[in-house]
């Protein structure tokens, strides 16, 4: 029986119409499988995929997540709201947790351009009972590809472990942040070796050199409650 499920990236409407299938198919034959949905649509105000593809995360296949993990741009587009202020984060999310979602982290929002961090919030309702928080991480000098899935995924191994939203989400993001410095560290050496080009396969996660970063994760980074 499947106890964990998590669905991220997909391109094609008739796909994905048959992944959200599966996924109501496996609530039902196990109502407390954990499904944390990465709602991929786009970023920066720019869709990834077909427009058509919105409508069917927004109607059906986030409705039966138990956790979605959002951008900015993504929250927007869940929730119809527009998001500048930490009110505005706290009002999207409270759209998705009126219809029924549990946990809704978002994963990625800066106030301004030129913010020195990015601000992680998460935010939790169930049976009349809500909580907050919020994580300042610091803004690393590169722009890396697949922070937002393996976000998600250390969120989905974490999330029942100590079933604690604030201590789930520093125990997620340290290990996206020890992977992150390694490739930064890597990348910077390929840099020096290539005297000022780097290519983006120099960029590509070090998931697999970053093994005890994932396993035994560390940081300082601590989460802040809001409410």
């Amino acid at each position: 029986t499947s106890t964990l499920m998590y669905t991220g990236y997909v391109a094609s409407e008739s796909f994905f119409n048959k992944v959200a299938d599966i996924v109501q198919e496996l609530k039902e034959d196990n109502p407390s499988l954990m499904y944390v949905c990465d709602p991929v649509m786009g970023d920066n105000g720019k869709l990834y995929v077909p427009p058509g593809l919105v409508s069917i995360y927004r109607e059906r296949l986030v409705l039966l997540a138990d956790v979605v993990t959002p951008n900015q741009f993504e929250l927007e587009l869940l929730s119809n709201k527009t998001i500048t202020t930490e009110s505005s984060v706290l009002e999207a999310m409270d759209v998705l947790h009126e219809r029924g979602i549990p946990i809704v982290v978002l994963a990625s929002f800066r106030p301004s351009g030129s913010s020195k961090e990015i601000l992680l919030y998460g935010s939790s309702k169930k049976g009349g009972q809500g909580s907050a928080v919020k994580i300042e991480i610091p803004l690393i000098g590169a722009s890396f590809t697949g922070t937002g899935d393996l976000l998600a995924a250390c969120l989905l191994a974490w999330i029942t472990r100590p079933n604690n939203l604030k201590e789930a989400l520093e125990k997620a993001v340290a290990p996206v942040q020890g992977v992150l410095f390694k490739t930064f560290k890597h990348s910077s050496e390929k840099q020096k070796e290539a005297e000022g080009s780097v290519t983006k396969a120099a960029l590509e996660l070090r998931l697999v050199q970053s093994k005890e970063h994932i396993e035994n994760p560390h940081s300082d980074i601590r989460a802040v409650k809001i409410y």
